[in-house]
């Protein structure tokens, strides 16, 4: 995953999707939402097989089969 989701409300984000509806999800692997701390960068190249918020995140996206 290259660009972690927001997990700022107790471990939830919230995403809006082109059709105008929006959802909260809370995140359920915690490679989604790393523990944050000042002046830590986490890596662009974390791997993440068999995450079920990649998988959620796929299944509502539009993407190749």
């Amino acid at each position: 995953m290259v660009d972690l989701p927001a997990s700022y409300h107790g471990g939830a984000g919230g995403l809006s999707f082109a059709d105008g509806h929006s959802e909260q999800k809370s995140w359920r692997d915690p490679r989604t939402k790393p523990p944050l701390q000042r002046g830590l960068i986490i890596p662009y190249d974390n791997p993440s097989p068999n995450n079920l918020d990649v998988a959620w995140m796929q299944e509502r996206a539009t993407r190749r089969e």
